[in-house]
């Protein structure tokens, strides 16, 4: 399309490029042509300069009242506005004809430029108009209908993981357009069309895993999972598992078995109180170690041989973690408890029906039932186990029952007694609550979750 062929939306979009920062860049939906602003002109898409409009920046000074061109102002390098009156050395704004303060007052308060706005015009620019309004189309529309009203929150995200896959390293949060430039510039064997391809199918995986957006059961108690963890560190390595499903490279069993090693990995780290800010680096790591043949083995292999800083804890530093750290006052306890009581079920229970209950009640709760129940060193008992796993269950009843005592929380309709729930049948049959019978617990639990989040075993 020649530079005086131009649609209607063409020449609104001429307008408001002229009262628009240098750099700036406006696509025309309806032809397909991109217009950019230069230096005191716009260019369409061909590099043509289009000179329909008043491009002459004109500045003016407030206190003094002097007008020139911005030209004849003085400019200040590195100040906001960069102009100043030689006047009077006040700060002077650029201003446009009338014709030109109308459109600006007419049009929207202009919008700070996100980082998808970059990408995408850094995208439409390596385009022919033809191909941008089918790129639009095809894969750019289609991948925000995925985010949805979560798009201008999640994308940044979403491209830096998408740039750990394509780069096998991570990027600085503010180097994430210079990297995705690089990657489109020094690709060889992949045409633009192509990586854009690329980051649509990633951005729909990526939507599966923040949003929990899938059918299958099994794998949405796994991404649940990942996500109680708050481990989206691991986003990266689980998009590629994904997508490696679909492709047919893993079976569904095998990738289910993945993000069960993750799980383990993450929690299992997080219980023995290990530093999270490897973690990133971690997985964009692991990325490079996935040998299709043998999937499962190559992750495990490549997680049991992580250094001291990396490493997954054993089970006996996972066990001693596991009975003494304090999990209540964080989102993981209600996973742990649903792992605890689900392990092994038929029929799942769906614990948001349930309320986490402190066995021995805090403190100013703690009746002289309580204190002789606990011994005499309770002050002591309190302090090292209230918030640790042997004192937390999972109860329907509700909160006035906190400072009953310990008989009272067995007997009672819908107590320990009376509860369906796995976790309280060891509670039923217990004659005292004291520092030996939170230890006993704490142990038999800590049995169990080896076993619900097993260290990998290379060759088993």
């Amino acid at each position: 399309m020649g530079p005086h062929e131009k649609c209607r939306r063409c020449q609104e979009i001429i307008r408001r490029l002229h009262v628009q920062e240098e750099g700036a860049r406006i696509y025309c939906s309806e032809c397909g042509r991109l217009y950019r602003k230069g230096a005191r002109e716009v260019l369409d898409g061909d590099g043509t300069t289009v000179s329909e409009g008043p491009q002459e920046m004109i500045s003016q000074c407030s206190k003094c009242g002097w007008i020139g061109k911005d030209d004849e102002a003085v400019h200040v390098k590195g100040a906001y506005p960069p102009f100043r009156c030689p006047s009077c050395n006040s700060r002077v704004y650029n201003r446009q004809d009338k014709a030109d303060r109308t459109v600006k007052s007419a049009s929207r308060p202009r919008r700070t430029r996100s980082q998808a706005d970059a990408v995408r015009d850094l995208i439409l620019e390596r385009l022919d108009a033809g191909e941008r309004k089918e790129v639009l189309d095809e894969h750019w529309h289609p991948m925000k209908r995925y985010f949805g009203e979560r798009f201008d929150a999640h994308f940044d995200r979403f491209m830096r993981d998408y740039l750990v896959i394509e780069l096998g390293y991570l990027p600085m949060k503010v180097n994430i357009l210079d990297e995705f430039k690089g990657l489109v510039e020094n690709e060889r064997e992949r045409s633009v069309k192509e990586i854009v391809s690329a980051i649509h199918q990633c951005s729909e995986i990526y939507c599966q895993l923040a949003f929990v957006s899938v059918e299958d059961r099994d794998l949405e108690a796994a991404i649940e999972g990942i996500n109680k963890l708050e481990a989206e560190v691991a986003y990266p390595f689980l998009m590629m598992a994904l997508n490696d499903h679909y492709a047919g490279l893993i079976a569904r069993s095998d990738m289910l078995k993945v993000f069960r090693i993750i799980e383990s990995y993450i929690l299992r780290r997080y219980v023995c109180g290990l530093p999270t800010n490897t973690l990133n680096r971690t997985f964009a790591m692991l990325l490079g170690s996935i040998r299709p043949e043998s999937y499962v083995e190559s992750v495990m292999v490549a997680i049991a041989s992580l250094g001291a800083s990396r490493r997954m804890p054993g089970n006996e530093e996972f066990r001693r973690g596991f009975e003494t750290r304090e999990t209540c006052y964080t989102g993981t306890v209600g996973l742990i408890l649903d792992r605890l009581e689900n392990h092994g079920r038929r029929e799942m229970i769906d614990i948001s029906n349930y309320a986490v209950e402190h066995i021995m009640p805090e403190r100013e709760l703690l009746s002289q039932e309580w204190r002789k129940e606990l011994g005499k060193n309770w002050r002591h008992v309190h302090e090292m186990y209230y918030h640790t796993i042997g004192n937390l269950t999972l109860v329907t009843y509700g909160p006035e029952l906190g400072s009953s005592g310990f008989r009272g929380k067995q007997e009672m309709e819908g107590g320990f007694r009376d509860s369906p729930l796995r976790l309280n049948r060891g509670l039923a049959g217990l004659d005292r609550w004291d520092e030996k019978a939170i230890k006993n617990r704490a142990s038999e639990l800590s049995k169990l979750a080896c076993e619900i989040w097993p260290c990998p075993s290379p060759g088993a």
